[in-house]
Parts: structure tokens; sequence; C-alpha cells
């Protein structure tokens, strides 16, 4: 009989918090899946969104949880940022959109799509006015 090469699975990695002055671990986010793409705290600083792996965004209480907000997508989710006043949080995909939800239940305010390839990147202007978005390969564009 043959052995099997036995390769270890891959470790699912999760999210963590950690303090800035001294490296300690704060806590660890207890995600379903094995992580996520981007992560964004909210401007208050008592939340966190997560770009999840498996086609979802999630908001979670700081420090330590709970879950408050899940929002099942048509694509995989890459960035996310949250509107300077934390009222609505956006998400760029895989399939070249930019969506704008409202963070208090996920709801779509609006949608972008086409504009650039696999969104990478996103940053609300500081008056909130502005969404710029755009992938590894190019200039960013912005959007009112």
């Amino acid at each position: 009989l043959r052995r099997r090469d036995r390769r270890p699975r891959p470790r699912q990695r999760r999210p963590q918090l950690r303090h800035t002055g001294t490296g300690a671990l704060v806590s660890t986010l207890e995600t379903r899946g094995p992580g996520g793409a981007d992560l964004a705290f909210a401007p208050d600083g008592r939340s966190l969104l997560l770009a999840a792996l498996g086609r979802s965004v999630e908001r979670w209480a700081l420090p330590s949880g709970p879950r408050l907000l899940q929002v099942s997508l048509p694509h995989q989710p890459f960035a996310v940022a949250f509107s300077p006043d934390g009222s609505e949080f956006a998400v760029g995909d895989n399939a070249a959109g930019v969506a704008v939800h409202q963070s208090s239940d996920g709801g779509l305010v609006r949608e972008y799509r086409g504009a650039i390839g696999s969104v990478a990147n996103l940053s609300f202007s500081v008056d909130g006015r502005l969404l710029a978005a755009s992938d590894r390969y190019t200039v960013p564009r912005t959007r009112e």
C-alpha cells in the first residue's frame, strides 16, 4: 500500500486587533470564513468593517465582537471604506464594481459598475462628497 502525502491544511487566519504601542494582542475576531481581504475602522472607532473571503462584508463591534451586520454580495469584495460620518460604507469587488451601503442595515444606496478592473483600493474624501477607487494597476478615479 502506498502512503498518501499528508499536507497540512492551510491555517485559517482570523483578523486580529493589536495594541499599537506594545503589539499585544487585544482580540481575534471569530469570523466564519478564513479572514478577509480588507479592513476599515469606523470613524468613531467602535466597529470594524471586514471584506470577508466568501462574498460578504461584515461589521464587528470592537474590541471583541459580536458581529453587528453581514451583507451577502454577488462578487468577492476586495476593498472597504467608511464614509467620514460613518453613515455609509463602500465596497469594491473583483467584478469592477463599487457599491455604497447604509452602515445601519447594509441596504444598498448606489452602485457603480465597469469603471475599472478589480477594485483594490477605496477612500472617501474628508467631506464625503468624493469616493476614490482604483485597482492595483491604474490611476485612481473619483466619483461624486
